[in-house]
């Protein structure tokens, strides 16, 4: 029985997420993004109001758990809220949504997709990161969950 531990344990040492520069280039690519929302939302105002746009940044899934694994025939994947400090009444969040894919789908070196649960932004070196948005609706994250005709038909 202590053979089928040890041979867990290295096999999980093997597959598992842990090395300093797998892990530098998850933050990086996270990193790059969530700056580059920021700087592009920075004018953005709530729609009829002076109120800015911001927003706070939490990891999610494997990476925030700490259980990646490296892929096998797929890509690196980091899960990334962005929580808007707004309610539903003031900004629809699936409007909001197709708004945050407007601004990250400009640069020819990655690939943007609108996803029902997320947006997201793949790279060709392998790695992907997952930006699910919500709207904070007083305390109670609301996420932006549909498909780009959902907000397409709310105009």
């Amino acid at each position: 029985m202590a053979k089928l531990q040890q041979q867990f344990k290295q096999f999980h040492d093997n597959i598992k997420l842990g090395t300093y520069d797998e892990n530098e280039t998850l933050r990086t690519k996270r990193d790059l993004l969530v700056n580059e929302l920021r700087a592009s939302l920075k004018d953005e105002k709530l729609p009829g109001t002076e109120q800015s746009l911001t927003f706070s940044k939490i990891d999610l899934g494997s990476y925030a758990m700490n259980t990646g694994i490296k892929p096998v025939g797929s890509e690196y994947d980091i899960d990334v809220g962005l929580i808007f400090d707004i309610t539903n009444g003031q900004y629809d969040s699936t409007k909001l949504k197709k708004l945050i894919f407007d601004k990250l789908n400009k640069q020819a070196n990655r690939t943007v997709a609108f996803n029902k649960p997320c947006i997201t932004v793949s790279y060709s070196s392998g790695y992907h990161v997952d930006l699910a948005v919500y709207s904070n609706n007083d305390g109670n994250n609301h996420i932006a969950w549909g498909k780009l005709q959902s907000v397409d038909n709310r105009r």
